[in-house]
């Protein structure tokens, strides 16, 4: 489900009442091996999300429908990426195989101009309304699938989830990716996804049509949605910054800088990082948001190794561990121990709650820590 602006601005309002410092607690994480065995009896346990009858995850326990793209399933997709990128076995592989099937299940063909994925399976009317960040996260995924697969397929369906972005979601006449295709507003997380998307494609392919995509979203962001802190906006008539946002964009820098050896890419990377850390000292979006910005710190950390982003992820993800798991061993609770109602009223026994954290604990099995 979306939520509008004021929801979401009303929770940061929260977050901004802590003070902009990083907490001097040093993380203390655990072994690779322990976040793989968390993780996988997480991933088990998802499997009460599951209907056999559609062979997708329900939404919600008790309830019919398949679970929306943003309402878990590009987060048990990311579960499957990261537990096989964490443990490169042939079964882990073909979960993700299986799970990138199920994934074209969401694609609308008939989606002007030439098609693109819709929150829910199975859509074939032209006139369904879509979200284009949803695009970018299942993109996103997709290319994760590509990394902890190698087959160059999911590439390809990357490829065709930012093109629907960049020739149906691109604001043709003022800039600025959309947020839906009712056209709501130029959405921040759109802009994100679409260019850690961009460059994540640039990264692999060195397609100069992806580098341009990037430099074309850039130039907008900076001009239009880009703050005095070096924060970009929730929107461009929303100047409140979110973690989630400034996470797959600082990413992005750091894949560019990779791809094009050009370090003041990295440059932009390490700034946008420092300044999201101290904005945002602890992550308080709740699961579903926050597990998008803890991918991103560990792919930072990848490439730079500086292992402060690693840190501020394993406090986090242990925060999580420690406070947000019920008596039956579901993460169904905020991170902080309170009910998930706390965000965005979200309803209780969503898939999305569990699997998020579950997508962050696999992220530390998949990333080898600090040495």
């Amino acid at each position: 489900m979306k939520y509008p602006p004021p929801v979401i601005a009303a929770l940061l309002a929260v977050a901004f009442l802590v003070l902009a410092v990083e907490p001097t607690a040093t993380a203390d994480p655990m072994g690779r091996q322990q976040y793989l065995k968390a993780a996988s009896t997480a991933e088990s346990l998802a499997d009460k999300w599951w209907d056999r009858r559609t062979a997708l995850y329900k939404l919600q326990l008790g309830k019919s429908g398949p679970a929306t793209i943003w309402g878990g399933a590009v987060h048990m997709f990311e579960v499957e990426n990261a537990l096989a990128i964490a443990d490169p076995t042939r079964v882990r592989k073909n979960k993700v195989r299986w799970f990138a099937r199920n994934a074209e299940r969401y694609w609308n063909p008939n989606l002007p101009p030439s098609g693109g994925y819709t929150p829910t399976p199975g859509s074939r009317w032209s006139k369904s309304r879509a979200w284009f960040d949803d695009n970018g996260w299942w993109g996103i995924a997709f290319y994760d699938a590509y990394r902890a697969t190698g087959d160059s397929r999911y590439l390809s369906s990357a490829k065709r989830a930012l093109m629907y972005m960049d020739r149906a979601g691109w604001d043709q006449r003022h800039g600025g990716i959309w947020w839906d295709t009712r056209h709501s507003f130029h959405a921040g997380e759109s802009l994100a996804t679409g260019v850690l998307l961009a460059a994540s494609l640039y990264h692999e392919t060195h397609s100069r049509t992806y580098l341009a995509m990037v430099n074309k979203y850039l130039r907008w962001a900076n001009r239009n949605v880009k703050g005095m802190d070096g924060l970009y906006d929730r929107h461009d008539t929303d100047d409140t910054p979110m973690p989630y946002v400034q996470g797959p964009i600082s990413n992005a820098f750091i894949l560019l800088c990779d791809a094009t050896k050009n370090r003041s890419w990295c440059t932009k990377a390490e700034t946008l990082a420092d300044v999201a850390a101290k904005r945002f000292p602890t992550l308080t979006m709740g699961p579903q948001y926050d597990a998008m910005y803890i991918r991103a710190l560990l792919e930072l950390y990848r490439y730079d190794h500086n292992r402060r982003w690693y840190d501020i992820a394993a406090r986090e993800v242990q925060r999580a561990m420690m406070n947000a798991r019920d008596s039956d061993g579901i993460y169904s609770r905020n991170w902080d121990g309170r009910s998930i109602r706390v965000v965005d009223n979200t309803p209780p026994n969503r898939l999305q709650t569990h699997a998020a954290t579950t997508m962050v604990i696999a992220w530390m099995a998949a990333t080898p820590p600090p040495p």
